[in-house]
């Protein structure tokens, strides 16, 4: 896994002809990381240090190789997140494009952009 963190200005309530306002507060923490998938399709992203709660993640998939992949978050705490990646080759048949059936899949490249949770979010 590796990754990066770092803090990012909030602009605070609109001023009164409509401009964002002063920055709200020291900062919102935001982190970044990438990790490949093991043989079971798993990749665990442990954030260093933990978030106050769970983190809003996003996940995005590398596509590095021929055939379908999809990703999923499976786990997800102040401290970690876990991905599962499936993936199925192609099959054309008669020239129509048939999927095989998903596998766990091994190798693959996800990349997570975690941001601490706002007031007002639901955990």
């Amino acid at each position: 896994m590796s990754g990066t963190s770092g803090t990012l200005a909030i602009p605070g309530p609109a001023g009164p002809a409509g401009e964002p306002g002063p920055a709200g507060g020291p900062g919102v923490r935001v982190a970044r990381a990438s990790a490949v998938t093991d043989n079971g399709g798993q990749a665990v992203i442990t954030w260093s240090p933990p978030f106050s709660a769970p983190p809003v993640v996003a996940l995005a998939v590398q596509v590095s190789s021929s055939g379908f992949r999809s990703a999923r978050i499976t786990a997800n705490s102040a401290s970690s997140t876990t991905v599962q990646a499936d993936g199925a080759a192609v099959v054309e048949l008669l020239g129509i494009s048939v999927l095989a059936a998903a596998l766990p899949a091994t190798g693959v490249t996800v990349h997570l952009i975690a941001t601490e949770p706002q007031e007002g979010e639901p955990s």
